[in-house]
């Protein structure tokens, strides 16, 4: 996978890791924030253009648990 952090939102491009020359990366959204975590998962071969679940995104929420 790589980062881009200087998107908005920020990014995850993943690959597989046996990538052949026609494989579709994905692009996942996330946003960090204190406890929680929210990703953004688009379409093969769209990119997330904000954290939600509009436009077929699948939208993930989680929040780590106080020990």
């Amino acid at each position: 996978f790589k980062l881009n952090t200087t998107a908005n939102p920020k990014l995850m491009i993943i690959r597989p890791v046996e990538s052949t020359a026609n494989s579709t990366p994905v692009s996942v959204a996330y946003e960090l924030v204190g406890d929680s975590l929210k990703l953004v998962v688009a379409p093969p071969g769209l990119t997330p253009t904000e954290i939600s679940d509009k436009n077929d995104q699948e939208l993930i929420s989680c929040k780590r648990k106080s020990s």
